[in-house]
This record gives structure tokens, C-alpha cells and sequence, in this order.
């Protein structure tokens, strides 16, 4: 928003909410319910683990991995 638009609330149209883990169907039906079960949520849908889910994991681990090594490179080691 810029400076002249007047003071007023953003609107959000939904939301993504993913799992910490990969859930078995069971567990995850019972929180689409329990997510769908509260007021002002339209619609709840599932997203079955794919392989490419896997691999973008993986990629993510390891350039998180690579990052940090990386970090700690650019800092100069006292020789004791």
C-alpha cells in the first residue's frame, strides 16, 4: 500500500497449511477435518506425497548444508 491509501486492513483469501512430516492417510484426514471444522475455512483439500517432494527436500538439505559449510570457511581458524 502507499502512503495515500487510507489505513485499512489487508484481506487474505486462504492459506497453505503443510505438515512438519509426511502424514499416513488416516492422521491426515483427521486434521483436514479438524482444519475444515473451523469457522470461516471453504474448503480443505489433500496433497499426496509425490516423488518430486523427495527430491526438492533433499536439494533443500543440501544447499542449507552447503550454506552453512560455507559460512564457517569465511571465517580465519587461530592455530593453537
Amino acid at each position: 500500500m502507499s502512503g495515500n491509501e487510507p489505513n485499512r486492513a489487508r484481506r487474505i483469501k486462504g492459506c497453505y497449511v503443510a505438515f512438519d512430516e509426511d502424514e499416513n492417510e488416516h492422521r491426515a484426514k483427521e486434521l483436514m477435518k479438524i482444519i475444515g471444522s473451523i469457522r470461516g475455512v471453504a474448503d480443505v483439500e489433500e496433497s499426496p506425497v509425490v516423488p518430486q517432494d523427495w527430491y526438492a527436500r533433499q536439494r533443500v538439505e543440501r544447499d542449507l548444508k552447503k550454506r552453512i559449510l560455507d559460512a564457517f570457511e569465511e571465517f580465519p581458524t587461530k592455530k593453537l
